[in-house]
């Protein structure tokens, strides 16, 4: 108990006044009387009284009067109410009103001491929880998480700002409706399989999915969903839903760099010896392979320096990605080595791919007198089984052939950088 707790007397009898203020004063609590209604309210400027004694009968007001007058200003005071045997009526009328007990005159000291501690310990307690309710709706109010509750019908019951804001609906577009509502046609499965978890008895979880924003778009979010009772009684759940717009974002940028090759952006080798198992595990035969080398470009960085180089390779990395089919993995495998995997094409369809790509380099090279791109290649394709690494093999040497077949270098005329493309 705090020695400041303030203690309301509000009694016509002075003696009994006094007395009590004596006996309070020495259990450390802080009283203060009145005789009347009016000199109780203004007695109350600097203090508010966390228990009100109040006599039932007045001259000015009842006891009922006070106590509504003082409870509109201070919600949070309780009242004991001290009545004479004819008016214990009104006292019971009191007690209906919100009073916490009522004491009959002559009263006994002891019992109120103790009425008066419970009442204090009551008063202490919700205001504790008032408190700790109101520092936990602050909290959830402020979270930068969208918070959500739902019903046992899977109905939302309430939402928080932050979670108006992931969704960009307000909060009353939100109450009452159904989940499902704010989800993809194909991300309802992964919270339904959530929620069958729960009704299973999984308390809570963790799980990703994406929400539909009310201009059409997505979020992907990261869920942490609980179980809410009452008594043993499910009522329904709540999710705490955090944006990871930006996780996803670095996680697919730091995938695309796992899988393609930085200078030219085309998949690189690791990604295409998966293809290239993929393809064979998954047999889409018929399936061609090429193998394609820039000739003599060490010639060109020792004469124009790795920066031509560089620029030739993403030359040739474009004249390929044009060339070749979306569903073709076209890849860096080496220094100056590229490769393509074709699923479900068979010779006819590779050599009318190499036939756009020699028209393509052809193109190229008009438009890039000065620094022309000269390209050697081969190709195999296997019809119904058999090894794609042994294809690859065939390829490469074909390719091999043609280079040697060639002779020369590639004749660059001035700065091969003069007529620069973008990747």
């Amino acid at each position: 108990m705090s020695a400041d707790e303030t203690i309301l007397i509000v009694d016509d009898d002075p003696n009994l006044r006094r007395t009590l203020e004596d006996i309070l004063r020495t259990k450390g609590y802080h009283p203060i009387s009145a005789s009347c209604g009016a000199s109780a309210m203004d007695s109350l400027e600097n203090d508010v009284p966390a228990v009100a004694l109040i006599d039932l009968k007045m001259e000015d007001m009842s006891g009922l009067e006070l106590l509504a007058k003082i409870r509109n200003r201070f919600p949070t005071t309780e009242f004991i109410m001290i009545t004479g045997h004819a008016s214990s009526e009104t006292a019971i009328e009191a007690i209906n009103l919100g009073a916490y007990s009522y004491l009959e005159k002559p009263y006994d000291v002891d019992q109120l001491l103790l009425t008066l501690r419970r009442a204090v310990e009551k008063r202490t307690a919700e205001v504790e929880l008032r408190q700790l309710k109101e520092f936990h709706e602050t909290i959830v109010q402020r979270l930068m998480e969208g918070i959500v509750v739902d019903d046992e019908n899977e109905h939302i019951t309430f939402v928080n700002p932050a979670m108006e804001k992931l969704v960009g609906y307000t909060r009353e577009e939100m109450l009452g409706r159904h989940w499902t509502r704010f989800l993809p046609n194909d991300q309802q499965s992964i919270v339904d399989a959530a929620n069958d978890r729960r009704r299973k008895g999984v308390e809570s979880d963790r799980y990703e999915v994406e929400l539909l924003r009310k201009d059409g778009t997505r979020v992907p979010v990261l869920v942490s969903g609980s179980v809410l009772y009452e008594g043993d009684r499910r009522i329904g759940s709540m999710a705490v839903m955090t944006d990871i717009t930006s996780r996803k974002k670095t996680e697919e940028r730091l995938r695309y760099m796992s899988m393609h090759d930085a200078l030219t952006g085309l998949y690189n080798r690791g990604c295409f010896e998966e293809e290239l198992a993929r393809l064979e595990r998954d047999e889409l035969y018929p399936i061609s392979v090429v193998m394609v080398d820039i000739d003599d470009l060490k010639v060109i960085n020792d004469t124009h320096g790795h920066e031509a180089g560089d620029e030739v390779l993403r030359r040739s990395a474009a004249v390929l990605r044009k060339i070749f089919r979306a569903d073709d993995v076209v890849a860096r495998i080496g220094g100056d080595e590229f490769a393509v995997l074709l699923p479900n094409a068979d010779e006819s369809v590779v050599n009318v791919a190499l036939d756009r790509l020699r028209a393509e380099v052809e193109l190229h090279n008009a438009e890039h007198e000065d620094n022309p791109l000269s390209l050697s290649f081969g190709s195999a394709t296997i019809m119904l089984e058999g090894s794609l690494s042994a294809a690859l093999s065939v390829a490469d040497k074909q390719m091999y052939q043609e280079k040697l077949g060639k002779g020369g270098k590639p004749r660059w005329k001035s700065n091969p950088l003069s007529s620069r493309e973008s990747d």
